[in-house]
């Protein structure tokens, strides 16, 4: 019973720390008040009725309008002050009908009221959020750090593939409202910092993008990227951390500020047109590869299954080509995070390791090995 009451109080305790975070707290009072006025003025009513109906002509009485249960009253009383009025029930005598008369004024300003402040409360709510000026409590999302062609492109991958569709994002740049419509995606305004990583709820969040900022010159803006790395880390190490940056000059920076995965578009770029240069026509297969706009089959990573722990490489592969139409460039270690392209055949794999394939998104990678 102890257990029941404590579990109804954190109940109610969640529930009220809502209404403070979206200012409904004074709603919730005066509808409180409303509920305890109408109930007293249907005690009220009930009692006049069932008093002084007995002093009224018999011509004057209506038996099936008649209010017999404390219940009829405040039945009669919903229903007016709704203005649904069904006629069923009502007061008979004088002074009853004199209450009937302020309970239909009184309904009608509490339909007014409450009609206003909810219309008021969802435009303003709308606005506030389309601003960037409100905060969030959501858990395991992701937060993405500026705006630009990239973040959007960003966006629009995660939203093409299944488990990512319907992901919370929430984006922090310093722009004036937010920048695409997409039910999922939350914006919070101003530059990345304490205050509105602490809006987007970084300790919560599962992954933080870390892009660099347009507006700045190179050296400057992987600085700022460098500073909100280390900024993120300090207050949620636990999240994965993916960082963009222009110059490999601060990419030992970000790996001491113990950035997960660093991005440096110069190489990147650099390395795909020279081996384009090499090999015609490469930087299509790596564009299909990564956008799930073009293909269907791209790059995934998934742990070895349990039955294939030990099992040489070369068996594993051709059973996942022939089961599941899919393709092993390599594996990563999850303790290590080394990565060996193209395994020896006799390679044997391990508990701890993950394999990057090619594979249809749509299609299931896992398969029985000893099958």
């Amino acid at each position: 019973m102890k257990q029941l009451f404590s579990k109804v109080k954190r109940w109610i305790e969640n529930r009220w720390e809502f209404l403070q975070r979206e200012n409904l707290t004074f709603l919730v009072r005066w509808l409180l008040f409303l509920g305890l006025f109408t109930l007293i003025l249907s005690i009220v009513v009930y009692f006049i009725e069932l008093n002084l109906l007995e002093y009224l002509p018999e011509e004057q009485k209506n038996p099936q309008a008649t209010i017999k249960k404390p219940f009829d009253v405040f039945w009669w009383i919903i229903v007016t002050v709704t203005t649904v009025g069904y006629g069923d029930k009502f007061p008979q005598t004088i002074p009853g009908r004199f209450f009937a008369v302020f309970v239909i004024f009184y309904g009608n300003i509490l339909i007014l009221v409450i009609n206003g402040f909810v219309v008021n409360f969802i435009g303003n709510k709308k606005i506030i959020e389309e601003q960037g000026l409100t905060s969030y409590k959501f858990e395991d999302h992701i937060i993405l750090c500026e705006w630009n062609y990239r973040s959007k492109m960003i966006v629009k991958e995660l939203r093409l593939d299944s488990k990512t569709k319907r992901t919370r994002i929430v984006l922090i740049a310093n722009i004036d409202k937010k920048p695409i419509d997409d039910p999922n995606l939350f914006f919070v305004k101003g530059n990345v910092n304490e205050e509105t990583l602490d809006k987007a709820n970084l300790k919560k969040a599962k992954t933080v993008i870390i892009l660099g900022d347009d507006n700045l010159d190179y050296v400057k803006r992987d600085v700022k990227v460098v500073s909100s790395t280390l900024l993120v880390e300090t207050k949620n190490p636990d999240a994965y951390t993916i960082v963009e940056l222009i110059s490999e000059k601060y990419f030992v920076m970000c790996e001491t500020a113990k950035a997960d995965e660093i991005i440096v578009l110069s190489n990147f770029s650099s390395h795909l047109i020279a081996h384009t240069i090499i090999n015609n026509g490469i930087s299509k297969v790596v564009s299909n590869m990564l956008s799930k706009e073009f293909d269907d089959n791209q790059l995934r990573k998934i742990p070895v299954p349990e039955d294939a722990i030990d099992a040489p490489f070369l068996d594993v592969f051709i059973r996942m080509k022939q089961y599941n139409q899919s393709i092993i460039i390599a594996i990563q270690n999850d303790d290590t995070r080394t990565v060996i392209f193209n395994p020896p055949s006799e390679y044997r794999l391990k508990k701890e390791e993950n394999f990057i394939v090619i594979a249809n998104n749509n299609k299931s990678l896992y398969f029985s090995f000893k099958a």
